[in-house]
Protein backbone atom coordinates (compact mmCIF):
# COMPACT_ATOMS: atom_id res chain seq x y z
CA UNK A 1 0.00 0.00 0.00
CA UNK A 2 1.37 3.61 -0.97
CA UNK A 3 1.81 5.94 2.20
CA UNK A 4 1.05 9.70 1.67
CA UNK A 5 5.07 10.11 1.73
CA UNK A 6 5.08 7.52 -1.71
CA UNK A 7 2.92 9.74 -3.31
CA UNK A 8 4.67 12.52 -2.15
CA UNK A 9 8.07 11.34 -3.34
CA UNK A 10 6.51 9.56 -6.55
CA UNK A 11 4.90 13.40 -7.52
CA UNK A 12 7.98 15.26 -6.67
CA UNK A 13 10.17 12.94 -9.43
CA UNK A 14 7.26 12.85 -12.37
CA UNK A 15 7.05 16.95 -11.64
CA UNK A 16 11.21 16.93 -12.16
CA UNK A 17 10.60 14.43 -15.29
CA UNK A 18 7.88 16.72 -17.04
CA UNK A 19 10.19 19.99 -16.00
CA UNK A 20 12.68 18.07 -17.83
CA UNK A 21 10.81 17.04 -21.05
CA UNK A 22 10.02 20.28 -21.25
CA UNK A 23 13.10 21.61 -21.38
CA UNK A 24 14.47 18.91 -23.94
CA UNK A 25 11.36 20.40 -26.20
CA UNK A 26 12.37 24.12 -25.54
CA UNK A 27 16.18 23.76 -26.57
CA UNK A 28 15.14 22.11 -29.72
CA UNK A 29 14.01 24.69 -30.91
CA UNK A 30 16.40 26.49 -30.72
CA UNK A 31 17.70 24.14 -33.58
CA UNK A 32 14.44 24.10 -35.64
CA UNK A 33 13.82 26.28 -38.65
CA UNK A 34 10.76 24.52 -40.16
CA UNK A 35 7.46 26.25 -39.30
CA UNK A 36 5.32 22.93 -39.08
CA UNK A 37 7.88 21.34 -36.55
CA UNK A 38 8.59 24.17 -34.66
CA UNK A 39 4.59 24.14 -33.77
CA UNK A 40 4.32 20.47 -33.01
CA UNK A 41 7.43 21.31 -30.61
CA UNK A 42 5.91 23.73 -29.17
CA UNK A 43 2.82 22.25 -28.77
CA UNK A 44 4.84 19.33 -26.90
CA UNK A 45 6.71 21.46 -25.08
CA UNK A 46 3.51 23.14 -23.46
CA UNK A 47 1.72 20.07 -22.64
CA UNK A 48 5.05 19.02 -21.24
CA UNK A 49 4.73 22.59 -18.83
CA UNK A 50 0.73 21.64 -18.56
CA UNK A 51 1.67 18.09 -17.32
CA UNK A 52 4.14 19.73 -14.92
CA UNK A 53 1.83 21.92 -13.16
CA UNK A 54 -0.83 19.50 -13.39
CA UNK A 55 1.45 17.10 -11.44
CA UNK A 56 2.63 20.06 -8.88
CA UNK A 57 -0.93 20.37 -7.70
CA UNK A 58 -0.90 16.73 -7.13
CA UNK A 59 2.07 16.75 -5.10
CA UNK A 60 1.00 19.95 -3.21
CA UNK A 61 -3.00 17.59 -2.29
CA UNK A 62 -0.42 15.25 -1.03
CA UNK A 63 1.03 16.92 0.81
CA UNK A 64 -1.35 18.95 2.68
CA UNK A 65 -3.34 15.31 2.86
CA UNK A 66 0.10 13.49 4.54
CA UNK A 67 0.14 16.95 7.56
CA UNK A 68 -3.36 16.53 8.22
CA UNK A 69 -3.14 13.30 8.86
CA UNK A 70 -0.43 13.53 11.13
Amino acid sequence: MFTEADFVSYFSELEILERNMRDVYDEALTDISDPEITRMFEALRNSEENHARLVGELRRLAIRKSMESR
